[in-house]
């Protein structure tokens, strides 16, 4: 066997190892009995792979937009334009090859996180050999904001997975500076930044790593702009032309801004989220390699980029408004964890007979006491509502859902994953009788009576109303739905409550489902979808 060969084995040892505690994790999790509502973005990644599948499956019978906006007429919690499309274009191609299931999103984004476990691994492997490195991959898949992230449908473990690929090529840069190691770097730059903005956190990366390397002659090589001009030729039309691609117009950085007060908050919050534990063990882990820094290996080049990575993340977010919730800490986790790692092996070097044996248990019982901590995911009773769509008296019903937008999108997801699509018109309370901007701002209601609401779902007319129970924030349009429902209860009968078991003598439901009476027989009025703001015209089915 090639020495290629021999090194790829433990690599794919690790990977098949992994996956099937990625998976495992999932199931502990209750991912798989439970509707994508971990995060109001969660049921628009979904519905929006969904999408990007149906239309190669369709063998592209129309155009892009046209097929795009008929689909959110029906399913409207598509993200696309909103998003980047790489994570849905490896999603959709998946799921070409296996069932479009809840299982088959959850089992795929699993290969993500396995991915990541994998290359942090391969990292890892040369500097603490085998059972260390796959220590190593467990601890990061044990982290609480990777394994809640391994749970829920987003964005930003593959963020991570792209991230840390660009930033070990980046140390092959370092070590042998050419043409093909910039391209790579670029490569995998291209794919983080178009699959989510925060990708943007390896623009710094190239600078502080010549500062800590003191490599300032590489700046005068053609090859250390190609990356630069890779994203902006690949990445700069996609977030130039794509409607809402900025996010409201904040750009990559959420509305970027120099405020040394909320700078310095910003770090005790993250440093927190974090943990000091692994902040000092890292610290340590970075002191201990700090001969690193000489590059006298490709080995030590990757490791100065890996500290390079931490630092323009850090900057990143210190400057981001927009990157204060914890998710977007991923792409951190993997190289703090190794440079931990390094730290616990620094501090077990005085007990040389057992020096493997007190990291292993070290790692061992951090992964172990995550995992009796993992985060759990409960069924809200959508999978049920929208098991209605398979009923034949409602073949040609039209639904709508109101509350908050975590709820309306688990039963538009929901939906989507139990019929053949397009199929249901499911129609969105916040978008059909109101509007508001993505993240619920700006908002304000069409109608303001009992009668005009009634009067605009009978037009359509909407045979099954799903009301969530009890909002957060109070929101004028579901307020007059649900006095609609409770004033008029011979025109809208009450179907099911969910959960099941739900009963005025038990706990409060959180959903409930409702029938326009006679709705089979009424004529089809107006139904559209406001998107005004996106594309300057309403859209219909």
């Amino acid at each position: 066997m090639s020495c290629a060969g021999r090194n790829l084995l433990p690599a794919a040892g690790a990977f098949v190892v992994f996956y099937t505690a990625a998976v495992m994790l999932q199931y502990a999790s209750g991912a798989y009995q439970s509707e994508f509502g971990a995060h109001p973005d969660e049921p628009a990644h979904a519905v929006t792979s969904l999408l990007v599948r149906d239309y190669i499956a369709g063998g592209f019978s129309q155009s892009p937009m046209r097929f795009a906006e008929s689909y959110y007429a029906h399913y409207p919690k598509v993200a696309l334009g909103h998003w980047p499309p790489v994570y849905y274009v490896l999603q959709a191609v998946w799921n070409l090859g296996f069932p479009a299931t809840r299982a088959s999103i959850l089992a795929c984004h699993a290969l993500f996180a396995a991915l990541l476990a994998s290359l942090l691994f391969h990292w890892a492997h040369p500097r603490f050999g085998s059972p260390i490195a796959l220590a190593t991959g467990f601890w990061l898949l044990s982290y609480p904001q990777i394994e809640w992230l391994n749970s829920a449908v987003m964005l930003d473990i593959p963020v991570a997975l792209f991230v840390l690929a660009a930033v070990l090529t980046y140390g092959d840069y370092l070590h042998v500076p050419g043409w093909r190691p910039a391209a790579r770097f670029g490569t995998w730059a291209c794919l983080a930044i178009l699959t989510k903005g925060t990708g943007i956190v390896l623009a710094l990366l190239p600078i502080v790593c010549l500062l800590l390397a003191r490599r300032w002659k590489l700046i005068a090589r053609p090859s250390f702009w190609l990356p630069a001009a890779m994203v902006a030729a690949i990445c700069g039309p996609w977030y130039y032309f794509a409607p809402e691609a900025l996010q409201q117009r904040t750009g990559f950085l959420g509305a970027p801004a120099i405020d040394p007060t909320e700078q310095w908050a910003m770090f005790w919050t993250w440093a927190g989220r974090i943990g000091a534990p692994i902040l000092i063990l890292a610290g340590i882990g970075i002191a201990a390699n700090r001969r690193a820094f000489h590059l006298e290996s490709r080995d030590d080049a990757r490791w100065v980029s890996g500290v390079a990575g931490v630092c323009s993340m850090l900057m990143f977010l210190a400057v981001a408004r927009s990157a204060d919730e914890a998710r977007n800490m991923a792409p951190l986790v993997a190289p703090l964890l190794l440079f931990a790692v390094a730290g616990i092996v620094r501090l077990a070097e005085p007990l040389p007979r057992w020096h493997s044996a007190a990291v292993l248990t070290v790692l061992a019982s951090w992964t172990v006491v995550n995992v009796l901590n993992v985060p759990r995911k409960v069924p809200a009773g959508y999978t049920q509502a929208a098991a209605l769509v398979s009923a034949p008296q409602y073949r040609n019903s039209v639904f709508l859902v109101s509350g908050d937008s975590v709820n309306e999108g688990m039963f538009i997801s929901e939906v989507a994953l139990a019929e053949r699509r397009p199929s249901h018109i499911v129609l969105r309370a916040s978008k059909f009788v109101s509007k508001s901007g993505w993240p619920g701002d700006d908002y304000s209601t069409s109608y303001h009576t009992i009668d005009a609401i009634e009067a605009r779902l009978k037009e359509a007319p909407v045979g099954i109303l799903v009301l969530q129970s009890k909002l957060d924030r109070p929101r004028e349009h579901h307020d007059l739905l649900l006095r609609m429902v409770e004033s008029h209860p011979g025109v809208w009968r009450l179907l099911a409550s969910y959960p099941d078991g739900a009963t005025g003598g038990g706990p409060e439901p959180r959903l409930r489902v409702y029938e326009l009476a006679g709705h089979q027989g009424m004529p089809r009025g107006g139904v559209w979808v406001r998107l005004e703001d996106k594309l300057g015209r309403d859209v219909e089915p």
